[in-house]
């Protein structure tokens, strides 16, 4: 079996179903009356994200290693707009059972949802620590990673041991 990877350079196609624009009639912020669709859904941010995020992650990230997780991100960042959108719409406060004003649903929804995009993207590479430790080049252009740094001192320190080897070799042959 024959498994293509793709060019470091192409962005690989976003999962079947990742694409909102489909689903754009049945979301919550469609205008019914209308028959607008969602505006969100329209601007179809998870592939929006899919393209973004391996365009900036393709030296680093692989499809059938972060390509679930990925996905996950991108329906997440999607998500997020929505609840966002939601605040913005109803206000951070609604009417609760009793009368009084509680936090809308969507703050607590928002705040578990970060969190899980900050686990995500950490997983990816795409925070400093977690970057830093998948040995992420993080910084000017043209500076080496220290994952780089550590690939290069180690070439040239078996490159030094070779030579020693081979020079002590030609003095071996040279006594004989």
């Amino acid at each position: 079996m024959v498994v293509e990877l793709p060019k470091a350079d192409a962005v690989p196609e976003p999962p079947a179903g990742l694409s909102s624009v489909a689903r754009s009639g049945e979301c919550p912020f469609a205008d019914r009356e209308s028959e607008e669709p969602c505006e969100l859904c329209m601007r179809d941010l998870a592939v929006a994200t899919w393209t973004l995020l391996w365009t900036n992650g393709r030296s680093w990230l692989s499809l059938q290693r972060d390509g679930r997780i990925l996905e996950r991100l991108c329906r997440a960042y999607d998500e997020e707009a929505h609840l966002q959108r939601a605040l913005h719409e109803d206000g951070p406060w609604v009417s609760g059972q009793r009368g009084g004003l509680v936090a809308h649903p969507a703050v607590t929804m928002l705040r578990v949802l970060q969190d899980r995009i900050t686990k995500w993207e950490g997983l990816c590479g795409f925070n400093p620590s977690d970057g830093g430790r998948l040995g992420v080049k993080v910084g000017k252009t043209g500076e080496k990673s220290t994952l780089e740094q550590l690939i290069e001192r180690r070439t040239r320190g078996r490159q030094a041991a070779g030579g020693q080897r081979a020079s002590r070799a030609s003095r071996a042959s040279a006594r004989d």
